[in-house]
């Protein structure tokens, strides 16, 4: 999207945006991270988990959306909504997951995340 940059390269590789709007990390599988789109919906609901909002299989990986609890700088809880994308990029599987405040805005980071194809 226009108002997105991508992270300092010295921290979390992603994208974001000075308003909140566009909240995105990108990393590729590890042998620890979750195989399936089951086993990622399990570790999910271990922590700050609200509830589902959609969970697809994908030709080539999966798309998890949530509720989950945000926590002010306060200690005040907030809805969360989060996003998790599995998806071959080259010969390797990569997730972009990220969080933002509105539900409107999560599209729009599913996108840039359905987006990411290899150089």
């Amino acid at each position: 999207p226009p108002n997105a940059g991508a992270n300092d390269p010295r921290g979390a590789p992603g994208f974001h945006s000075e308003d909140g709007s566009i909240s995105a990390m990108v990393a590729k599988l590890t042998p620890e991270s979750p195989k399936d789109m089951d086993a990622s919906k399990k570790a999910i609901e271990e922590f700050a988990f609200k509830k589902w909002v959609k969970s697809e299989k994908t030709a080539d990986g999966w798309l998890l959306t949530w509720v989950g609890i945000g926590i002010d700088m306060d200690g005040k809880e907030y809805e969360n909504h989060v996003f998790e994308l599995v998806k071959k990029i080259g010969d390797d599987q990569w997730r972009c997951s990220g969080s933002v405040k509105q539900a409107a805005q999560v599209d729009a980071n599913v996108k840039l995340c359905q987006s990411l194809k290899a150089n």
